[in-house]
């Protein structure tokens, strides 16, 4: 099991991230891997990203996605960016996990937000007292 300690910050907890394109595109030697700041954000039903950031390292555009972003009246499309992460970031040992990204700018500056889809499958322990976020995965 992998194991991520970081801290409590103002915003939330941050880690760095391995992210990278889909493996069929990287056979075809599309994309590069970069790490990227990422939040945890428990009210997020899913992980999105930076739009210009997702085609900067050349992740491929997939479908819309129908989605609702907090404070908004009304539900938007945005398109989705299927990619790998790995929580540990690319050096790191943890395995890559599969998702779609949602291409919206998040609210808080960060490259990208994990939300409830990637979150429930941690176990995610915060210590508000101490600061502390411990990450289970």
């Amino acid at each position: 099991m992998g194991r991520i300690e970081t801290t409590l910050q103002p915003l939330g907890p941050l880690l760095q991230v391995g992210l990278r394109t889909t493996a069929a595109r990287e056979r075809r030697g599309l994309g590069e891997s970069r790490d990227v700041t990422a939040m945890i954000d428990t009210g997020a039903s899913s992980s999105i990203i930076v739009p210009a950031l997702a085609r900067r390292i050349g992740l491929s555009e997939g479908d819309a996605a129908i989605i609702r972003p907090v404070g908004e009246g009304q539900a938007i499309s945005a398109p989705t960016f299927p990619a790998r992460i790995r929580l540990d970031g690319l050096t790191g040992k943890g395995e890559w996990l599969e998702l779609d990204l949602i291409g919206i700018q998040p609210a808080s500056p960060v490259d990208m937000l994990i939300g409830r889809e990637l979150i429930g499958k941690l176990t995610l322990i915060i210590d508000g007292v101490q600061g502390k976020v411990l990450i289970l995965y």
